[in-house]
């Protein structure tokens, strides 16, 4: 998994913005993640702020193996570990992110629908004037 994987992983794939805001970074930095490595104290941040394991984000960015860090990444945190206010942020997160997914899947759908009922109209189906 590369660094940009696991950051919209982790993020359920949120804004560039909501990104920056959340971690206390420019959204220029992580607009640079996408192509190029993070900066160390930025990866520190984001797993921070996102409640994951300093030493998981590091092995995301490529600054340690697995086996340099004698530990396999943890695919989800602990939902026992957490705070109640962190376990709701996990919580409105994904439902914000089903929200995204919602609209634009109802979008979809209104278009093929719409493009559907155009394709067979005929003269018979125009109203007389």
């Amino acid at each position: 998994m590369n660094w940009w994987t696991y950051v919209t992983h982790t993020t359920g794939g949120a804004s560039q913005t909501d990104i920056a805001k959340k971690v206390g970074i420019s959204g220029s930095s992580i607009t640079r993640w996408r192509d190029s490595a993070p900066k160390p104290e930025n990866v520190a941040s984001f797993a921070r702020a996102y409640s994951r394991p300093v030493l998981e984000a590091f092995i995301a960015a490529g600054f340690l193996s697995p086996e340099d860090a004698n530990q396999t990444p943890a695919a989800a945190a602990d939902p026992t570990a957490l705070s109640d206010s962190q376990l709701l942020e996990e919580i409105k997160r994904r439902l914000d992110y089903a929200r995204t997914v919602s609209r634009a899947t109802f979008q979809s759908d209104v278009d093929l629908a719409s493009y559907r009922s155009t394709d067979h109209i005929t003269l018979d189906d125009t109203p007389d004037y």
